[in-house]
């Protein structure tokens, strides 16, 4: 894995979840905990080491997902955003959960590669 990937799409997988979730009509903060901070995001706080000060990060990881191919755009849904355990994201994948982490690397490669391209706007 390539930790830096790894919490892009991270964020990104949150990111994805809170976008799709303003829809539903309920508020996203109960009224006890008005007060409390929050990242803005869907879930838990951000990983660790991950600042979400910029949504320029963000949209920049959505932007390289989508040049993705269609094989590895549904493992990086599945593994980011829908989630679980290894063997429930491998049985959606019809793979071995042994064969997951390989295509997770395949993966992050890719991304760091279409991460730089994005940067560099080509």
């Amino acid at each position: 894995m390539i930790p830096y990937v790894d919490t892009e799409l991270a964020i990104w997988g949150k990111w994805v979840v809170a976008k799709a979730s303003k829809g539903i009509g309920y508020s996203p903060i109960c009224p006890m905990f008005k007060d409390a901070r929050h990242s803005g995001c869907y879930g838990s706080n951000p990983p660790v080491g991950a600042a979400i000060g910029s949504m320029d990060n963000v949209l920049d990881t959505d932007a390289a997902v989508q040049r993705l191919g269609v094989d590895q755009r549904k493992l990086c849904v599945e593994y980011y955003v829908v989630g679980g355990k290894a063997v429930e994201v491998a049985g959606r994948l019809g793979i071995a959960r042994q064969r997951l982490y390989e295509r997770v690397h395949a993966l992050h490669q890719s991304m760091l590669g279409h991460l730089n391209d994005v940067a560099a706007g080509c």
